[in-house]
């Protein structure tokens, strides 16, 4: 027979349902059942007074968790000291902290805290005076209107490298017909363009590297044409280009001031070395 507490939640389901029946005494279910009289008087008893058969428990079973409140905010604490900081790391001053968890169980209970591991997002590296630079620009034209910043003309150069896709099936990685041989300094293509509240401007490819005496030639083949389409009838714009050494040769300037094309000051980073002026490069 069994004894108290031994009793399965299925088994006794079934001493329930003889008992709702009535039309059997508390012996023959004992010996149908083959449960204790003892235990059917019990489960009787229960159903009558209206309670449940199986009460829920009043605290958890099994392990304790190793993350109490308190060791939850300790990790908060450390992860939010250090973004950057490895599991390894986090896992040593948890214990110094006389929390003990594992590297898996940091990591995912920083997941559960939504604290996701992910690339960085990147920044330029300004300096303070840079910084100052920049706060006083935005406060110099921060009244201007949206008419006026539709009138901004933005020209920039930008590298571009070809990206291959091919399409192959599970183990076939490293076939010679899947695999892209490569060398150390890929071939990419530099493009030169302009863009306004207007739209896109022209295309222009970069023949090397951009220097002054080809940026004059964009400026008065691709600049100076999409200028007179954006703002016929001397419409009013402005010219904003950054402080690359081709931009800010002596030769480019005296063209812009020939061709009256104001010019909209730049708030100043470190110069973009892959367009040099040609005298830049004599000096050097």
């Amino acid at each position: 027979m069994g004894k108290k507490g031994d009793l399965s939640p299925r088994k006794k389901a079934e001493v329930k349902a003889l008992l709702n029946a009535k039309t059997f005494s508390n012996r023959e279910i004992s010996r149908r059942l083959k449960v204790s009289e003892a235990s059917v008087r019990r489960i009787k008893k229960v159903i009558e007074s209206g309670e449940e058969l199986s009460p829920k428990r009043k605290k958890r079973c099994g392990r304790k968790p190793i993350f109490t409140p308190w060791s939850e905010r300790c990790l908060k604490k450390i992860f939010l000291e250090n973004r950057f900081a490895t599991t390894k790391v986090i896992k040593s001053q948890l214990q110094d902290a006389s929390v003990n968890a594992s590297e898996r169980t940091i990591r995912r209970k920083l997941k559960e805290l939504d604290f996701k591991a992910c690339r960085p997002a990147k920044k330029p590296k300004l300096k303070a005076a840079m910084k100052t630079k920049r706060l006083k620009w935005a406060k110099q034209w921060q009244d201007k209107d949206v008419n006026f910043w539709r009138s901004v003309c933005f020209s920039d150069e930008s590298t571009f490298e070809i990206l291959q896709y091919v399409r192959r099936r599970p183990g076939e990685k490293f076939r010679p017909d899947c695999v892209v041989t490569t060398v150390k300094h890929p071939t990419k293509v530099m493009i030169w363009s302009v863009i306004s509240g207007k739209g896109t401007g022209r295309l222009y490819v970069v023949k090397g590297i951009m220097r002054q005496d080809q940026y004059k030639d964009v400026l008065e083949n691709r600049l100076i044409p999409q200028l007179r389409e954006w703002f016929p009838n001397g419409e009013p714009f402005i010219f904003m280009q950054d402080r690359a050494p081709c931009h800010t040769a002596q030769s480019v300037k005296a063209f812009l001031a020939e061709n009256n094309i104001p010019l909209l000051d730049w708030p100043g980073y470190e110069s973009n070395r892959k367009c040099v002026g040609a005298d830049e490069k004599r000096s050097g």
